[in-house]
């Protein structure tokens, strides 16, 4: 709280969504308990216990389940990356089986799936599902842990008892205000409106940038203003205000990112288009930075990633920039790992950003002259002169999945196009996107090359 005299009248408390759960949960959690104090470096570690676990549930139950499995959810899980596969599970144990049926495995086949989610299609594939649930809960009992899901329902259950009813008008909040509320999935939304110290007004402010939503949260049937104030009763006071200015980008970038949301609009009826309102706010000397994006192709990984320093070079000498203010970001982890070889053998100047967000990690970057090395999860919030993309082809943006899952193929899609988005804009005034030219020009860069939008080349 600001200030901590004990004499304030008034008080400010900045906190995050996952500490404030653990401070109403009455009793304390120490660090070691938590898979991480960051909620999105928890969810990361979160991700790595349901690969160990899928791995498990496929080697040594999956052929005895198969022949009560559909066809469709089976192929789903042999011909797809592991790690994808374990995205849509780790979604699905969020929001659907620890959120909709508190844990229990006949509450979770009567509860219907949701739109953009893991592909099961009847109760062999949630009996399944549920075993590699078990299998995920094992790991996290093992360890002594609990993930950010068991903290933020565990505080739910905390905020619908008589103690915190009858002490919620005085420990409550007068105003509480949400950023980055896109970022949260339907569970997390569900604590907000039992905060606060009225329980017939809810004075609560909240920003979202949905095409910054890195995939469904589980509310893709509703507004995020539905799900926020959940059971709460509606008030006639409610106001929504869109900006409708783009600060940070140029025009060329504002339409390129505008072709990438299109591209995908008729696959999601939730999906909203940032850009629509969108207008330039640039002066004369910006202008004369910015550049039409480009889209080179190279004929091997490493030549995509020796260009891709290149270009980073090229973009902080023409526009006068440090190092700092050039992003390299990276799509896929098996690149990720290839780029961050790289840098270590070349030698290359270079501040890995593993955290979302992380501003120290820009801060140090710009005051050493080094690059800023990245994937799309952890750019978000994050702005710069000019950014480099790496591996936007097809295959790889989006990633290639069984075509015989239809569902779950517009999940992922849902997901890079919001991804792809979210790296472009991080720039200020140039962009370049690089690929391997055997792969082919990524499906959602089709509709911009066609359009002039975005200019291909083989080098720079």
């Amino acid at each position: 709280r600001l200030p901590t005299s004990g004499f304030a009248l008034q008080s400010v408390k900045v906190t995050t969504l996952h500490e404030l759960c653990g401070e109403l949960l009455r009793y304390e959690i120490s660090d070691t308990e938590l898979l991480d104090r960051d909620a999105f470096e928890s969810k990361q570690s979160q991700l790595l216990y349901v690969v160990e676990a899928l791995q498990e549930v496929i080697k040594d139950d999956l052929s005895s389940h198969r022949p009560h499995m559909s066809a469709a959810f089976c192929e789903y899980l042999t011909s797809n990356d592991h790690w994808i596969v374990a995205e849509m599970f780790q979604h699905e144990i969020s929001v659907m089986i620890k959120g909709r049926a508190d844990e229990d495995l006949e509450k979770y086949k009567r509860v219907p799936r949701l739109r953009y989610g893991l592909p099961v299609e009847n109760e062999g594939d949630k009996a399944f599902t549920f075993l590699l649930f078990s299998a995920y809960q094992r790991r996290l009992r093992a360890s002594g842990q609990f993930d950010t899901d068991d903290v933020v329902l565990s505080a739910l259950q905390q905020l619908d008892t008589p103690i915190w009813r009858r002490r919620r008008e005085r420990e409550g909040y007068d105003s509480i205000f949400v950023d980055e509320t896109h970022l949260f999935n339907i569970n997390e939304l569900s604590v907000f409106h039992r905060l606060t110290r009225s329980t017939e007004r809810f004075p609560i402010a909240y920003s979202a940038d949905l095409s910054q939503s890195l995939a469904d949260k589980g509310w893709a049937e509703c507004k995020i203003s539905d799900a926020l104030l959940a059971t709460a009763p509606r008030s006639q006071e409610e106001k929504e205000t869109t900006f409708s200015s783009i600060f940070r980008c140029s025009p060329e970038i504002v339409n390129l990112a505008f072709s990438v949301t299109s591209s995908g609009a008729t696959l999601f009826t939730n999906f909203h288009d940032p850009l629509e309102a969108a207008s330039s706010a640039f002066t004369e000397a910006e202008e004369r930075k910015c550049q039409p994006p480009r889209y080179v192709m190279f004929p091997t990984d490493e030549a995509m990633i020796t260009g891709a320093f290149e270009a980073a070079e090229k973009f902080a000498t023409e526009m006068q920039s440090t190092r700092g203010d050039v992003a390299i970001v990276v799509f896929g982890n098996e690149l990720f790992a290839l780029v961050e070889r790289f840098t270590r053998s070349a030698n290359k100047p270079v501040e890995l950003l593993k955290h979302r967000g992380d501003m120290d990690v820009v801060r140090r970057a710009r005051a050493s002259g080094r690059f800023v090395v990245s994937t799309p999860d952890f750019v978000g919030g994050l702005e710069f002169d000019a950014v480099v993309l790496v591996g936007v082809d097809k295959g790889r943006v989006p990633p290639k999945i069984s075509s015989d899952s239809t569902d779950s193929e517009n999940f992922v899609s849902y997901a890079t196009h919001q991804r792809l988005y979210v790296a472009i804009t991080r720039a200020r005034y140039r962009v370049a996107l690089l690929g391997v030219k055997a792969r082919g020009v990524s499906d959602l860069l089709a509709n911009a090359s066609v359009h002039g939008l975005v200019l291909q080349s083989d080098g720079f």
